[in-house]
């Protein structure tokens, strides 16, 4: 038996292909698609919450049931809960500090009720009400 001699594919050899990657491709048989890229379209995410249309936002500090340590409360944002979450860890990383998804709340470690209410009125939130 003997060896079998493979083909190597160069491209700077004269046997008909170009010194174009594409012209290899093309002459092995590898040519690419003539459909057109569609259009990009705006991309609209089921995760995310328009702030100008939530009409009050309510922050609250809690102590109560936590073994002494102090939450911030975010009540009256109804959307799903992906939408939550990503609120959330967005909350997380401007804010610097933990935020959780909890019965349809977003609790914020720590009282950051001026922080979280400024960062809520630059996302354009009408109303935002502290207690």
């Amino acid at each position: 038996m003997g060896k079998k001699k493979k083909e190597k594919l160069a491209l700077n050899q004269n046997k008909g292909l170009g010194s174009a990657l594409g012209d290899a491709l093309k002459a092995q048989g590898f040519a690419p698609s003539k459909q057109a890229a569609p259009s990009p379209q705006p991309i609209r995410h089921e995760n995310s919450i328009e702030f100008e249309t939530l009409n009050k936002l309510v922050l609250r500090k809690e102590k109560k049931g936590r073994g002494g340590k102090t939450v911030t409360r975010l009540e009256g944002i109804t959307a799903s809960s992906k939408a939550l979450e990503a609120l959330a860890k967005e909350l997380r990383k401007s804010l610097g500090c933990g935020a959780r998804v909890e019965e349809n709340h977003i609790i914020l470690q720590g009282d950051v009720r001026e922080r979280a209410s400024q960062w809520l009125t630059r996302k354009g939130t009408k109303k935002i009400v502290q207690s």
